[in-house]
């Protein structure tokens, strides 16, 4: 991303990201394409359904000024 700038008060944005806390480890959020897919285990729901190659990570801006947060899911340059 090459704003710096809030849209809403025209501070500036600080680059970021929303940790993912599960179980014994904490990874940076993702996102993936579709809608969400129930996965079952023994008839339970455990989850939903992902195919970790459709991961894209999220980068969070923040607003220094107003505190608003804008979220970013772009591939990476070396992909």
């Amino acid at each position: 991303m090459s704003e710096s700038t809030c849209p809403d008060c025209g501070t500036a944005m600080e680059k970021g990201f929303v940790p993912d806390f599960a179980y014994a480890a904490i990874a940076q959020m993702v996102w993936h394409r579709g809608e969400p897919e129930p996965s079952h285990l023994l008839g339970m729901k455990t989850g939903v359904k992902v195919d970790k190659k459709e991961f894209v990570p999220i980068t969070a801006y923040r607003c220094t000024g107003c505190g608003v947060l804008r979220f970013y899911a772009q591939v990476p340059d070396d992909e």
